[in-house]
């Protein structure tokens, strides 16, 4: 176990596991769809928080339902209210991107910045949105209230909502 170990899952571990994780600086792979949808159990949030680990959100093709980041950052957050803990919603938009950004070694994605690759999508929101906390919130769980309206690859236009 070192620090370029991505760890998927993590649902069953000791304490001395999670300790091995911190102090090698391993990356947790949280899937909690495909916990769910399997009934292995969700992640223990906490456990990861607490040791200051690398999270990064992740779909399994075997079991998960989908491949949207978006419904995966939902997923986790019920995972962690389940569990009694409260993820800043800045925490899970951090999982989804820079932070699998990072957990796969491609420092120059995940975020909006110089010299960074633009993938990035415009999306609608509702009216109701008002904040950043509204902003956020729509993004992850309000799926029926958004629209992609256009998306970029490496700063190209690859889509075009019509209009």
């Amino acid at each position: 176990v070192h620090d370029r170990c991505i760890l998927a899952h993590c649902v069953h571990l000791s304490e001395s596991e999670w300790d091995r994780m911190r102090d090698a600086n391993a990356i947790v792979a949280h899937c909690p769809d495909s916990n769910l949808f399997l009934g292995s159990g969700g992640m223990p949030t906490r456990q990861a928080l607490d040791r200051d680990l690398r999270v990064c959100v992740g779909t399994d093709v075997a079991a998960g339902r989908t491949f949207s980041i978006r419904e995966i950052l939902a997923c986790a957050y019920d995972n962690a209210r389940a569990q009694g803990v409260g993820l800043p919603l800045e925490t899970l938009f951090y999982w989804g991107t820079r932070g699998g950004a990072l957990a796969l070694g491609v420092p120059e994605v995940g975020q909006i910045a110089d010299g960074m690759d633009a993938d990035m999508m415009l999306m609608s929101l509702p009216e109701w949105v008002t904040s950043k906390e509204d902003c956020l919130g729509s993004l992850l769980f309000d799926r029926a209230g958004t629209r992609v309206e256009r998306t970029w690859v490496k700063g190209r236009e690859v889509y075009r909502a019509e209009s």
